[in-house]
């Protein structure tokens, strides 16, 4: 099964995207699956860094295509924003997850810099391309596995 969405270059629209995506894993598996937060999470925060850092012209819009195929749902989003710096590049192609640390208490948190990690620690893998002039990301969930 598979959805596809065309959103504007609008935060407003982001939860009905959040919903399509929870709906189509809520039919696939048959009710709640365990990771289905974690799942929308990722997707509105991706969405959300697209949005509001994308460098989008205010009429562009965001594509959104989900497909769940033998218990795996993939999530692939393009925008025809600029193309990623290298180092934002970096931080969506390392698997590796790095949370800010606490260190010396919440007022010392930088505020920037956890979204790329949040996804990252939500989803099973992450992908980032530039195809021509649009950027394309790619969000791999396993749904066999039952993760809360």
């Amino acid at each position: 099964m598979k959805i596809k969405i065309t959103i504007d270059n609008d935060r407003r629209q982001i939860p009905a995207v959040s919903q399509a995506v929870r709906n189509l894993c809520m039919i696939e598996s048959a009710g709640d699956h365990p990771s289905l937060n974690k799942i929308e999470l990722a997707v509105v925060e991706l969405l959300t860094n697209i949005i509001d850092h994308g460098s989008l012209k205010p009429e562009s819009e965001v594509n959104v295509n989900c497909r769940i195929e033998s218990e795996v749902l993939t999530v692939e989003i393009t925008d025809n924003g600029l193309e990623l710096s290298t180092e934002q590049r970096k931080n969506y192609l390392d698997d590796t997850v790095s949370m800010p640390v606490l260190g010396e208490g919440i007022d010392s948190l930088p505020v920037n810099g956890w979204g790329i990690q949040l996804i990252k620690s939500a989803c099973d893998h992450l992908s980032y391309k530039r195809n021509g002039l649009c950027n394309e990301y790619t969000m791999v969930f396993d749904l066999s596995m039952a993760v809360s």
